[in-house]
């Protein structure tokens, strides 16, 4: 049977087998990809970008982009990190109770800082 490039899993898998390799597994645990950062435990070291202000990209069918971008890091076990947004956003984004950072970049305004 001639085999083309897009067979590319099923040729290794014929070869493997020819070879007759049996996987063995000894002594293997599954690995810990926790980390502590700030004194809080996460479920992967791996956090969110501090986006801010996001438009339809992320779920265009919820009322706030940026709580559903705070609830994908919950969900994931991940620290969640949030840019620039006015009181009210930051609000709702805390509601959703993901560990979050909130990145604050200088205003020409010192006072809004």
């Amino acid at each position: 049977m001639d085999k083309t490039f897009s067979d590319a899993n099923a040729i290794t898998r014929d070869f493997f087998e020819k070879l007759l390799l049996e996987e063995r597994l000894m002594g293997s645990v599954v690995p810990d990809t926790s980390t502590e950062i700030f004194g809080h435990r996460f479920d992967t070291p791996i956090t969110t970008a501090a986006l801010s202000h996001l438009g339809d990209i992320v779920e265009p069918n919820v009322e706030s982009q940026m709580q559903a971008y705070a609830r994908g890091a919950l969900l994931a076990g991940a620290m969640h990190f949030i840019g620039m947004s006015e009181e009210e956003g930051f609000d709702e984004v805390m509601s959703v109770e993901a560990k979050t950072v909130r990145i604050v970049k200088p205003y020409a305004d010192e006072s809004k800082v």
